[in-house]
């Protein structure tokens, strides 16, 4: 995999290059400074009293506290992020989209980080192609989407029936190898030199099909997992 390096966001020298013809962003960590998905859930049920999401959250409580034990060595991350979603079940789809709306304009917008947007923006001047592949939840991010705008989004998605959502996905989250899965298929000749830029050793899969990578991080100290291949360091304040 040939990387090559971008003057504007690396330490090193100026390198001639082919221009980036498509832009692949990451969101959560790497667009917006805090992870979204159960942020929106707990935004979402705020204020709702109700016994069905009161268990619900009890639940989760219980398996953040028992799933080091019964899972040592892993997160676990998969299945807590679907007890977290189980409280929305029951919810009606246009008052979860208003929610969503709400979470974007008071949450997500403030909470954008200035160096990747500016990177974001500097992309779209260039001409590239803009993709954004997350697994956060399609409610929001359609929001985002639209605004800068990107040309195909590719995120998780709640699944509704009959207007009333089911707590569950609509497909598979889209993290780790599913990105590659979801957008492999789309890349050909006409979309190369590729660029990905993400905050996450998980999108690991994900770099792997770009020409050029762009790790973003807050603070001085790099991640570790940057050191391992060929990139570029974007560190942003917030």
């Amino acid at each position: 995999m040939t990387r090559n390096p971008d003057p504007e966001t690396t330490d090193g020298g100026p390198t001639m290059q082919r221009p980036i013809r498509l832009s692949v962003f990451d969101f959560d960590g790497t667009l917006c400074s805090f992870d979204t998905a159960d942020a929106f859930v707990f935004f979402a049920t705020k204020g709702i009293r109700s016994a069905g999401i009161r268990f619900k959250k009890t639940v989760g409580k219980l398996w953040r506290r028992l799933s080091p034990a019964l899972f040592p060595g892993t997160t676990c991350n998969a299945i807590h992020k679907r007890l977290v979603l189980w409280q929305l079940r029951g919810l009606s789809r246009s008052f979860l989209e208003e929610r969503a709306r709400q979470f974007w304009l008071e949450k997500i917008h403030p909470a954008l980080r200035p160096e990747t947007m500016a990177l974001l923006e500097r992309r779209r001047k260039e001409g590239c192609r803009l993709w954004l592949v997350s697994a956060s939840y399609d409610l929001y991010l359609e929001h985002f989407a639209n605004d800068c705008p990107f040309e195909k989004l590719v995120s998780t998605r709640i699944r509704f029936e009959n207007g009333v959502c089911t707590g569950r996905f609509d497909g598979r989250d889209v993290c780790g190898v599913e990105k590659v899965r979801r957008i492999g298929t789309c890349l050909g000749p006409e979309t190369h030199p590729v660029e990905v830029v993400s905050d996450s050793a998980s999108d690991l899969p994900l770099f792997s099909l770009a020409d050029s990578a762009v790790v973003v991080f807050k603070g001085s100290k790099p991640p570790k997992f940057s050191s391992t291949f060929p990139c570029k360091l974007l560190p942003c304040k917030q």
